[in-house]
């Protein structure tokens, strides 16, 4: 059985560090950049409402040695170009023993919404 993961979107993720510059816009700091695998639920009910949606969604990142804050920004493009804005809800590291490929970090997202 072939168990590895193809990871084809590019992540960023991102936390507020508290400051804010001369324009007064809040300064982050990358925590994460790099691929992941973006997942929306199909079991829930999806609602686009204009910009804004509702759903469920989950990304899975190939690292678990990052340690993440409920809140921290994460930006997704996925493979054909699309860009959303998430924030962290949950995320837990996953440890297998017998595919060392699956050893990465599933993210639970939440305030989803599009960036043009």
């Amino acid at each position: 059985m072939d168990a590895s993961i193809e990871y084809y979107d590019d992540v960023v993720i991102e936390r507020y560090t508290g400051r804010v510059d001369d324009d007064g816009n809040e300064i982050r700091v990358s925590v994460y950049e790099g691929k992941g695998l973006l997942q929306i639920s199909t079991m829930s009910s999806n609602r686009y409402d204009g910009f804004e949606f509702e759903h469920e969604p989950l990304v899975f990142i190939p690292v678990n040695d990052r340690l993440f804050r409920v809140n921290d920004t994460v930006i997704v493009t996925t493979l054909n170009g699309r860009t959303l804005e998430y924030t962290i809800n949950n995320y837990e590291s996953i440890k297998d023993d017998v595919y060392e490929e699956l050893n990465d970090t599933c993210i639970w997202l939440k305030d989803g919404k599009e960036v043009f």
